[in-house]
């Protein structure tokens, strides 16, 4: 348990670290785009890829 209390505030620094400064350096438009790309990763190619893994198929759909 004792590793668990010491890994919860770093994990916790390092993601309000790193909000932090993204939003600092990233335009308005540029974390609209980050975010754009995001979602469309988790929702239309991270659904897919176990299928691909399993299969040996390439994803030509995915690059198009």
């Amino acid at each position: 348990m004792e590793g668990d209390s010491r890994i919860a505030p770093t994990l916790i620094h390092e993601v309000v670290t790193k909000a932090v400064m993204d939003h600092l350096l990233l335009t308005d438009e540029e974390q609209l785009l980050r975010t754009t790309v995001r979602n469309f990763a988790d929702d239309v190619l991270a659904p897919r890829a176990s299928a691909y893994d399993e299969s040996g198929e390439f994803p030509a759909d995915n690059v198009e």
